[in-house]
């Protein structure tokens, strides 16, 4: 997408870029894909004196980010290019260009850009403890303020405008590896920051830039979360996982081209890292048994072969297929619901399972399979003793659940084809 949207820059706005908005928009395309030289080339045909103040300040700073980035920078000099941007955003900002009830465009782009800058020389480690103190926070931050607050107050600001969800994307991109745990899982990765898209999404006024900044959010804390100490915190990981599926899903309801958007492919990218990840910890013994046993029902849920067959492995003793959750259903329950016959076989030839077990609503693993027309489950489950007479919570069987269903292969297996 990014060869697109390049190509179509040089045929039809290439002429248009001495304007200010067309250079700032391509040059920040740049920056967003690490064209780091191609920015550079393009501003320093431009004069940047002839530009208004805002975007002549943003283009100069994104330039210097760039050399940073690019080539590396001496220390002295990078402490100063930071300083210049630091100072003219608190002049700015005490000049009360920002106050208001909307964010100004150019300055969010201009903190995000210093937010750079600081950061390439954070991790250059440039920064002194005198310097630490001034640049990790924004000019107006309170004195005395922890590390990185001022830009995390930024960034849910950002959050709740609604109105630059690329530019929080940004920030939190930015944020995520250098600001401490705590401070990160109460303001970046919170769950709550999706509840203005979901509102969105259930009132269909969610746009497509919306939805593919919150996709590109939930991805970028999903590869954080997966990378962020062994074993990763792998439930908290895949609920992020979860939220980019569903993200997704939206999207492409919306508009089926956008398949092969860079966000949109990444949720299959993270969806078998992370499966790796279990695989490879579960075979090291590296979970807790409360985490264990969490992913063995996930994994019966998923279908994932391999990770049931783990558990039940290098956790013999500590889990077992009786586990249930807070409905009372099995990781067998789970599995035939979802027609996995790997997984189900793997469970039923485990000693201490319950081929009958009931959970809260009075449904059978039997049950489950029949509702869905799995006829090969059910077939397995019969062959194990599953009790077809039983009936669940609503007084249904499963041949009527099968009946319900329309499914006339699993109808005859449960002997409703007789006579």
């Amino acid at each position: 997408m990014t060869d697109d949207a390049l190509n179509w820059y040089n045929t039809h706005l290439k002429q248009h870029e001495q304007q200010p908005q067309v250079l700032v928009e391509y040059t920040d395309m740049l920056l967003q894909e690490e064209l780091y030289e191609q920015l550079v080339q393009a501003l320093d045909g431009v004069d940047l004196h002839s530009l208004p103040a805002e975007e002549s300040r943003l283009s100069d700073s994104m330039r210097d980010l760039a050399i940073i980035r690019g080539n590396g920078m001496a220390g002295a000099e990078t402490l100063e290019k930071a300083a210049r941007c630091r100072d003219y955003l608190k002049e700015v900002h005490s000049a009360g260009f920002n106050e208001g009830h909307q964010i100004n465009p150019m300055f969010a782009r201009t903190v995000r850009v210093y937010l750079g800058i600081v950061v390439a020389t954070w991790d250059a480690g440039h920064l002194t403890e005198e310097d630490d103190t001034q640049h990790t926070n924004l000019p107006w931050t309170a004195p005395g303020s922890s590390h990185w607050s001022g830009f995390l107050a930024w960034y849910t600001e950002l959050q709740a405008d609604l109105n630059h969800p690329w530019e929080a994307h940004q920030l939190l991109r930015l944020l995520l590896p250098v600001v401490p745990s705590t401070h990160a899982f109460s303001t970046l990765i919170r769950r709550d920051q999706f509840l203005p898209i979901t509102a969105q999404i259930k009132s269909h006024t969610a746009s497509e830039t919306a939805l593919l900044a919150a996709l590109s959010t939930s991805n970028t804390i999903t590869t954080h979360l997966l990378a962020s100490s062994h074993p990763p915190p792998i439930l908290h990981t895949k609920i992020y996982l979860s939220a980019s599926r569903n993200l997704r899903s939206v999207l492409l309801q919306s508009d089926t081209t956008l398949s092969l958007a860079r966000p949109v492919l990444r949720v299959d990218e993270l969806t078998d890292a992370i499966r790796q990840a279990v695989h490879t910890n579960l075979a090291q013994h590296a979970f807790d048994t409360d985490t264990v046993e969490t992913l063995l029902l996930n994994s019966a849920t998923e279908g994932d072969e391999t990770a049931v067959r783990l558990v039940l492995e290098h956790y013999k003793g500590e889990v077992g297929p009786g586990h249930e959750d807070q409905q009372w259903r099995t990781a067998l329950s789970h599995a035939a619901e979802g027609g996995h016959e790997g997984v189900v076989g793997l469970l039923l030839g485990t000693k201490g399972v319950d081929v009958g077990g009931r959970d809260f609503a009075g449904r059978s693993a039997l049950s489950y399979a029949a509702g869905e027309g799995h006829a090969m489950v059910v077939e397995m489950l019969l062959g194990k003793g599953a009790r077809r007479e039983e009936r669940d919570g609503e007084g249904k069987t499963a041949l009527e659940r099968a009946v319900e269903g329309g499914f006339g292969g699993v109808v005859e297996l449960l002997g409703g084809g007789r006579g």
